[in-house]
């Protein structure tokens, strides 16, 4: 029997669709009434679990808050750590005590960085280097189920991962595919950095298979699709199924970057132009796993999605 924490989510939802479809058993935990099994008012020390982990053997944990309406609150990481390292802490706590034998912990491919140089993916080989709050509480939820692994008797498997996108995706990957379909001219032409990303799909397949394997046990995995794409090769992905051009044109780095400091986003713009690339070889070669959706099909049916819901939004 297996719970989902998070289940109303854009992951939470394909990962409910993926155990629907193999008929198997399993409770949503999440925050919105009536979208789930069991009500979770918070996420922090004091969220009781208990009640939603009887008779569960295997949680996939993939509650967490990951952004803030207002990133420059003085309060951003007491916020984030209570929702996302705490409350997992009370997690593995009350997962001890009710019988559950694993944990499933999403994590991010941030707790490694915010940047990768050309040749030089991020790898298990790689010390955690978190820049941010988020990234920071996400590496001490990793910690905390990393020492319940040592000295309780409970297995874990933490899975860091890169931009996530599918149907349903939201926030500044949503916003690409309407400025792409739009056809608003985008100054990323001739931008040759390297980016993973990974299509939901391919990781609710992954999370099932860590869940059933032995050898996913007390490990970490860097998971992404095999592709790394650039800027440009992305916008491109996008632009094909949607029938656009890709509308490119250049501007320099520098300026970009100028830019992106007199507007006060260059968080936003440095991921346009910098790498984020992941070594994924080990995680796919430990569980012999093989991801059941190629980049083309993937994009077709995230681009699909986006179609059919502004043709309803249209109606």
């Amino acid at each position: 029997m297996y719970a989902i924490t998070g289940a109303n989510g854009f992951i939470g939802k394909h990962l409910v669709s993926y155990l629907e479809n193999k008929k198997l058993k399993f409770v949503k935990i999440g925050r919105r009434k009536g979208k789930v099994d069991f009500l979770i008012n918070d996420l922090n020390k004091e969220t009781d679990w208990s009640r939603a982990l009887k008779g569960i053997e295997v949680v996939f944990h993939l509650a967490a808050r990951v952004h803030m309406v207002n990133e420059n609150r003085k309060d951003l990481y007491y916020e984030y750590e209570r929702n996302n390292s705490e409350a997992t802490k009370k997690l593995i706590y009350d997962a001890c005590n009710s019988g559950v034998k694993r944990i499933i912990f999403l994590s991010t491919i941030k707790v490694n960085g915010e940047k990768t140089f050309p040749g030089y993916p991020f790898s298990l080989a790689c010390e955690p280097n978190p820049k941010d709050a988020y990234a920071i509480s996400k590496l001490n939820a990793e910690k905390a189920l990393l020492n319940a692994a040592k000295n309780l008797n409970i297995d874990i498997t933490i899975i860091r991962v890169p931009l996530v996108f599918g149907p349903g995706v939201k926030a500044n990957f949503y916003k690409l595919i309407n400025l792409i379909n739009k056809g608003i001219p985008l100054p990323f032409k001739g931008i040759k950095n390297k980016r993973s990303y990974l299509y939901v799909e391919n990781l609710v397949d992954f999370l099932f298979k860590c869940s059933k394997e032995k050898k996913a046990v007390n490990k970490i995995f860097l998971l992404a699709d095999q592709k790394s794409l650039s800027t440009e090769s992305l916008i491109q992905k996008i632009s094909y199924p949607l029938g656009k051009k890709s509308n490119l044109f250049y501007m320099p780095i520098w300026v970009l970057r100028i830019a992106g400091i007199l507007l006060k986003r260059s968080n936003q713009i440095n991921k346009f132009i910098d790498s984020l690339e992941i070594d994924t070889a080990s995680s796919y070669k430990t569980l012999n796993w093989e991801a059941p959706y190629n980049s083309d099909l993937a994009f077709k049916k995230t681009i699909d999605w986006y179609l059919n819901k502004i043709k309803i939004e249209r109606r």
